[in-house]
C-alpha cells in the first residue's frame, strides 16, 4: 500500500501530525506514525478520537495499526 494514499487521508481527516517511519529489521518496510499527544495523566476525548479516527483509516485500507505509548500516537503499517 502506498503511503500517501494513508496520508491524503489523514489530511482529509484533520490530523495534520505524522511522520513516515522505516524499520530497522526491514529497511523495504515503512509506516505513518499518526501522533496525538494529550495533557494530563489520562488521554482526553479529543487524542481518544484521533486515535480512533487513524484506526479506521488503516482498517478501510486493509491495514495493520498499534497504539504507542499510552494513546500518545498510532503507528499504521503500510
Amino acid at each position: 500500500m502506498a503511503p500517501e494514499k494513508i496520508i491524503k487521508a489523514l489530511q482529509r481527516a484533520e490530523l495534520k501530525q505524522y511522520k513516515v517511519v522505516g524499520f530497522s529489521d526491514d529497511p523495504h518496510k515503512i509506516g505513518i506514525m499518526v501522533y496525538h499527544d494529550y495533557y494530563g495523566p489520562y488521554p482526553d476525548r479529543e487524542a481518544i478520537h484521533k486515535h480512533n479516527t487513524a484506526c479506521r483509516i488503516a482498517i478501510k485500507n486493509g491495514l495493520r495499526f498499534e497504539q504507542r505509548g499510552f494513546y500518545t500516537a498510532t503507528l499504521i503499517y503500510c
